[in-house]
């Protein structure tokens, strides 16, 4: 009886070193990162494979961002630890086993070399000379030729795994060595381009120049897309070619002075020597093939206005309308929905004062003097997730919610001119701030909440486990 119950004992041990063997089997892992670079192989390729347009449909948050093509690091992640699975299984082969692995990868590095070379280098689709890819190719074969003798070779021992590793380190110093060795180092990528100090100095000399913020500016293609963000401006292109759908119709073919009144530009770095309008030439730049010019238009396009007729118009309408000089963009503004198909607002004329100060990245606040109120336009992108707060009023108009000129709800946010905002103010003194705060960035902070919560609690609940054990 006591050998049964030491029999039972013993089984169980061994199932539960067979669960925690099998909970975690190499085999397992190694399918795990197999499947985790067949998946970002195929998101890495975008709309040339069927993968990520699937993902961006469905997957949330996934059409947040664009650059598929990131998703080649985790391809590089998961080879790399196969690799590392496939070099720690080496020296249990056998001699026949490392031959033939040896052989297959001879003859596919030198394959990848010969296709290389026939179908994209010696038809001029690469960015080197001929004589730097013959070297190329001659390093590569080197390189891959001396693994295969050092895993043919009979027998196992540490020196030949530090000659594998050797020959690896060797192939990532060739790869990469040019690399540090450029001279456009740390240090001199934080010296800034004479385009972009001259633009600087201009934006920061008119700091408030346009109602209490700086003016925008356009660059056309002068100087890299991001400048902005290292140097706190603001250009109506942005930081990325990634643009919502209808900010980025003021971009194709559409005037360039009509685009630079609603959007606040007050500078202009192109390649025109002469605009199509008023402007005076602050620096120029000669480059390779052409001129850098910096403009400054000295009638500032104002970053908010006061309407006096409201329109009701389509999207489609209201772009024709918005490029057609003919069509008066400080008096009359295009709404899509707010009132009827075909009322017509005419607002009584009023004089009025706007002034603008950025408290955030995502608020701005407004202070307003108006003698009849109306509809104020702000050249903003709009979003769905703006909302208007903190509203006070002056002792002359304690009736904030009162519009008595037309019907539409006052301090509430509007979609103007295609892609503005657009705010209806009542008259007297009044104030308020725009901040831009969409649900989609609650919900993500409750979740990011909750999910350190429930990590906090896993890792208490081991720790206790462990203690106890």
């Amino acid at each position: 009886k006591g050998q049964g119950v030491e029999d039972r004992k013993q089984k169980t041990a061994d199932s539960g070193q067979r669960t925690e063997n099998t909970r975690h089997s190499p085999l397992a892992t190694r399918s795990f990162f197999l499947a985790l670079v067949i998946l970002a192989l195929l998101l890495s390729y975008g709309r040339h494979a069927f993968l990520y347009p699937l993902f961006y449909a469905l997957a949330p948050g996934w059409k947040l961002f664009r650059g598929q093509e990131r998703a080649a690091f985790l391809v590089v992640l998961g080879l790399s630890v196969l690799a590392g699975y496939g070099a720690a299984l080496l020296p249990t082969l056998s001699w026949r086993a490392r031959g033939r692995i040896a052989i297959l990868y001879a003859v596919l590095v030198a394959a990848a070399v010969y296709a290389f070379g026939l179908l994209w280098q010696f038809v001029g689709h690469s960015a080197i000379g001929q004589g730097t890819y013959l070297v190329i190719a001659l390093v590569t074969l080197f390189l891959a030729m001396a693994l295969v003798v050092a895993l043919r070779w009979q027998g196992w021992s540490q020196r030949r795994l530090g000659i594998i590793i050797g020959l690896a380190v060797l192939n990532l110093f060739w790869a990469n060595f040019t690399t540090n060795l450029d001279p456009f180092g740390p240090a001199r990528k934080t010296i800034l381009a004479p385009e972009m100090e001259a633009v600087q100095q201009a934006v920061t000399s008119t700091a408030t120049a346009n109602l209490g913020l700086p003016g925008r500016v356009y660059n056309e293609f002068r100087i890299y897309e991001d400048y902005g963000v290292r140097q706190q401006l603001e250009d109506v292109w942005g930081s990325s070619p990634l643009r919502l759908a209808r900010y980025a119709k003021l971009f194709d073919n559409f005037p360039l002075d009509r685009m630079w009144q609603l959007t606040g530009v007050n500078y202009v770095l192109t390649w025109r020597r002469e605009l199509f309008g008023p402007s005076t030439l602050l620096a120029q730049f000669p480059q390779t093939k052409d001129t850098t010019y910096l403009h400054h238009l000295p009638e500032a396009n104002p970053r908010a206005w006061f309407i006096q007729r409201i329109q009701p118009a389509t999207d489609d309408f209201a772009l024709k309308l918005l490029a057609d000089h003919n069509f008066p963009l400080a008096k009359t503004v295009l709404i899509a929905e707010g009132i009827d198909d075909d009322v017509i607002l005419d607002l009584p004329a009023s004089h009025n004062t706007i002034k603008l100060t950025r408290l955030a990245a995502n608020q701005l606040h407004v202070d307003v003097a108006s003698g009849q109120g109306g509809f104020l336009t702000l050249s903003e992108n709009w979003m769905p997730g703006w909302q208007v707060r903190n509203v006070a009023c002056g002792k002359q108009n304690a009736e904030c919610s009162h519009l008595p000129a037309f019907s539409l709800q006052p301090f509430t946010v509007y979609r103007a001119d295609l892609t503005l905002l657009g705010v209806p103010v009542p008259a007297g003194q009044t104030s308020f701030d725009l901040v831009y705060w969409p649900n989609s960035v609650r919900y993500g902070l409750w979740i990011s909440g909750l999910t350190a919560a429930l990590l906090l609690i896993a890792c208490l609940w081991h720790a206790v486990r462990l203690h106890k054990g």
